[in-house]
């Protein structure tokens, strides 16, 4: 299976040379189950639609791959455009004019706020909060902005030999609303970096004495 710089590649000669609904097909005869890595694929659809259709594109999204075309389209006019937390008022302009719902928006959202805002949490929930209304709008939002976080800028959350309490309190530095997910989204982190079994990753998850992150934490693990 190809990765990287070559999968794009190919997704690019596929989507410059055929309509989408022929590369949809055969996107889903190579891959008849959605497994988590061709999130990736959706990824470079996006990106390919971008450059073609500007904003346009996200009305030519669905929610194959996981959501990954929403989130290749928000997440590549995020970089193009370069760090201004203003510009995800045109996201979400046109995000909610081309889809049923907010709710539809606010993960790929989350995930442009924190490329928009530098990875500045703080910064990026309160993006969170102005755009994003419901409970749940703004839980996916967070999940966003989090899974951005501990997926591109991890050379800067944690030190090299962090303790348990330091583990713990990075999360609990966030407003108590988004603490869950932070807690459930630094688990690979964690696995990854400190080389965490199992079980050393549920006693990190007993740390915390708020139930619903801890539920979320074991929900993770």
């Amino acid at each position: 299976v190809l990765r990287g710089k070559e999968l794009q590649s190919v997704i690019n000669v596929m989507m410059g040379h055929q309509t989408f609904a022929t590369v949809r097909r055969q996107l889903q005869a190579a891959f008849p189950t959605e497994l988590p890595w061709m999130h990736v694929i959706g990824h470079y659809i996006g990106e390919f639609w971008y450059r073609r259709h500007g904003l346009k594109a996200i009305g030519m999204c669905d929610t194959y791959y996981n959501h990954g075309c929403y989130h290749g389209v928000v997440q590549y006019a995020a970089r193009v455009h370069g760090p201004d937390p203003d510009f995800l008022q045109k996201l979400y302009d046109a995000c909610v004019t081309q889809k049923k719902s907010p709710e539809d928006c606010s993960d790929p959202l989350g995930h442009a706020s924190a490329t928009l805002t530098v990875f500045d949490m703080p910064k990026a929930l309160a993006l969170c909060e102005r755009f994003f209304t419901t409970d749940k709008e703004r839980t996916y939002c967070g999940l966003g902005v989090f899974m951005e976080y501990f997926n591109t800028y991890t050379d800067r959350i944690f030190p090299p030999n962090a303790s348990a309490d330091t583990l713990r309190q990075v999360c609990q530095a966030f407003p108590l609303f988004y603490q869950p997910g932070c807690v459930e989204l630094s688990l690979s982190y964690i696995r990854n970096t400190y080389g965490y079994t199992f079980e050393e990753l549920m006693e990190h998850c007993q740390l915390f004495a708020d139930e619903p992150t801890q539920k979320r934490c074991y929900y993770g693990v």
